[in-house]
């Protein structure tokens, strides 16, 4: 599994192969990049949510429940569901 850093870095280089010839759309684009980054982490939430369920740490329903994420993408709160439920496993 890979650290966010790795990850992060993982995205940024897809984001450069993307764009190509123009791989200095993100520096010359800043206003672009909390967009890039909410997206970063909206998939980082989506990964972590199906690979939860698909190793049955957490169900379908627990990683949709709302009060899980609030308002953002619940990263932190999704590690607590799979710590919780590694807990329980031991």
């Amino acid at each position: 599994m890979f650290d966010l850093q790795e990850a992060a870095k993982g995205y940024a280089k897809a984001a450069e192969r993307i764009l190509g010839e123009d791989a200095d759309f993100l520096e010359d684009n800043q206003e672009v990049i909390p967009v890039f980054v909410a997206l970063l982490f909206q998939s980082i939430e989506i990964s972590l949510k199906y690979l939860g369920v698909e190793a049955g740490l957490f169900s379908a329903q627990e990683a949709k429940n709302r009060k899980l994420t609030k308002n953002g993408h619940g990263l932190g709160e999704i590690a607590g569901l799979v710590n919780e439920a590694q807990i329980f496993r031991s």
